[in-house]
């Protein structure tokens, strides 16, 4: 056991989701705490730990869509008792919940598992790329390159969150997270020697095929995976994801 304070005990697995997970992802799910902490056993462990959390009011929790399906976040005494992030008790926008929601899936919920990398970590880890200006969150370590046809070597990526639009604007988005990475001198050597990869979290497998056929880097160094989250389509705000379609042609 871990002494947090006098009327407080936290063991070491309560620390690791608080100090590591929380701050790799902010929020998180019963699914996903089962599979990363609790593997080998049913959900009712996880449901005694999510009690026990919010018994000593360390534990929040937040619709997630609307069938009742909930998302876990600290509670503010959490957040004070073990020095974290305030923001980290503060529930996300819509938008926001999305893109979290999606990185969890693409690290944790999906057929793959991917090593986040906290904006800490990648401080640490990879000062050269962590230039003033682009962002040092949404990163992870890509290691999964049998099933992708990708060479042996690890790469930094980044993942982006396909929230209900068009093909077009992610492509454009694409490619100014691209051209902005270029003109920094240590990321256009990591892109030239294909170390930096895109991963892409949509919705279905159709989305998928379209995401297949419109997202095309502007340079080929640049290696893409495009994986599908059936769930994610629920957390997307109605209003994005039920927006007409457009045509891409350009």
């Amino acid at each position: 056991m871990v002494t947090g304070t006098k009327d407080v005990r936290f063991t070491v697995r309560d620390l690791e989701i608080f100090r590591d997970h929380f701050l790799q992802f902010r929020i998180t799910t019963y699914e996903a705490l089962r599979k990363m902490y609790w593997p080998e056993y049913q959900m009712d462990a996880v449901k005694k730990w999510v009690q026990r959390m919010r018994a000593a009011a360390f534990l929040s929790d937040a619709p997630l869509y609307t069938s009742g399906a909930i998302y876990l976040y600290p509670g503010v005494k959490a957040v004070r008792l073990l020095n974290l992030p305030p923001r980290l008790a503060r529930t996300p926008d819509a938008d926001l919940l999305a893109k979290l929601y999606g990185v969890l899936s693409f690290c944790v919920l999906g057929a793959a598992d991917h090593r986040k990398i906290s904006e800490k970590e990648f401080h640490d880890e990879f000062p050269d790329l962590d230039v003033q200006g682009l962002e040092s969150n949404f990163y992870y370590l890509d290691e999964d390159f049998e099933a992708e046809g990708f060479s042996k070597q690890k790469r930094i990526g980044y993942i982006m969150v396909d929230s209900g639009k068009q093909p077009k604007d992610l492509r454009r988005r694409m490619n100014a997270l691209i051209s902005r990475r270029l003109l920094s001198p240590p990321w256009y050597d990591c892109i030239r020697r294909r170390r930096f990869i895109i991963a892409v979290a949509t919705t279905t497998e159709a989305k998928k095929r379209r995401l297949q056929q419109a997202l095309v880097p502007p340079t080929a160094t640049v290696p893409l995976r495009i994986t599908v989250h059936e769930d994610l389509h629920r957390v997307i705000p109605a209003s994005k994801l039920h927006a007409p379609q457009r045509q891409d042609n350009s």
